[in-house]
């Protein structure tokens, strides 16, 4: 019941920070922290001062099975048309087992680095990266996991920009 507020609270948050400006994109996405795959939304949220970085908010759903992920991230996006590099970092809570007298809770946290194909006379992206995985079991009395798993993982996404 913890979880559930606890999802709930975050994603209130992170669509209030994200709602804050106008450039959004839809992200269908397999691979990375999700289960299999996600349906994201994505906010533009700053340029990084003199770099040639833009930053982007996302939070999406994902789910497979007795599986419920909510992924939450910040991507680097570098500027120029229509190649990107892009660098990002998030967490990802992690439902397991939705039958309510088992159900277990994992915390997902990625990296990654990839390429994103995005041009400014089209809606539609492309993109592909590797992930670091960091997958952590918390329960309620011990918060931190003392013996998390590292897995490295691919995604591949396509966005739409509106």
């Amino acid at each position: 019941m913890k979880t559930s507020w606890l999802i709930v609270a975050l994603l209130s948050f992170s669509t209030s920070v994200l709602a804050q400006n106008s450039q959004h994109a839809l992200w269908l996405e397999g691979g990375g922290g999700n289960p299999s795959y996600a349906i994201q939304y994505e906010q533009f949220l700053t340029t990084l001062g003199r770099s040639s970085f833009e930053v982007y908010g996302r939070i999406g759903i994902g789910a497979e099975r007795a599986r419920v992920a909510v992924p939450l991230s910040v991507h680097a996006v570098s500027q120029g048309d229509p190649h990107h590099l892009v660098m990002m970092l998030g967490a990802t809570p992690q439902i397991r087992n939705l039958n309510l007298s088992n159900t277990d809770t994992y915390l997902l946290l990625v990296g990654g680095l990839g390429y994103r194909y995005q041009t400014r006379q089209h809606p539609f992206m492309l993109s592909c990266m590797g992930h670091p995985v960091l997958i952590t079991d918390p329960t309620p009395t011990q918060l931190i996991d003392r013996n998390p798993s590292l897995r490295f993982r691919l995604s591949v996404g396509a966005g739409i920009s509106f």
